[in-house]
């Protein structure tokens, strides 16, 4: 509930000071905010943070209905890439040690199934821990 407070509030004030932009500013302070509200990444976030206030009011009580409508959220994570250059840094990190990373993946992985079976072999005979180890 926090968060959704947090983000509403800063919501509000982007539609706010939206009409600062010039190109905002040239339709004039209400339809300049009407544009902005409706233009794409605002409607993501508005409805993103609707199924909030819809179940607080109890308009829509079908929780899967408005579990649906948060996946909007993640949505909003692509607007963040045009702020930041570190989605473009992780791209390029990924592709230049990728092959490292599926070669530490791998090991990962063996030293998991090792160490697993190496609890296995010493738990077994636990008679505390007789079902949790019940096979490998």
């Amino acid at each position: 509930a926090f968060s959704v407070a947090v983000f509403t509030l800063e919501y509000g004030l982007r539609i706010w000071s939206c009409v600062e932009d010039p190109e905002i500013a040239s339709k004039g302070p209400f339809w300049g905010r009407i544009a902005y509200a409706t233009s794409f990444y605002p409607m993501i976030d508005l409805i993103s943070i609707l199924p909030w206030y819809l179940t607080l009011l109890n308009i829509i009580p079908d929780v899967d209905f408005t579990t649906a409508l948060r996946i909007f959220r993640l949505i909003r994570l692509l607007k963040a890439e045009k702020y930041l250059n570190a989605f473009s840094l992780l791209g390029s990190v990924l592709a230049e040690n990728g092959s490292l990373l599926i070669v530490t993946l791998y090991y990962s992985t063996i030293t998991w199934f090792v160490c697993s079976t190496l609890l296995y072999f010493t738990e077994r005979n636990n008679p505390e821990l007789a079902e949790a180890f019940s096979s490998i």
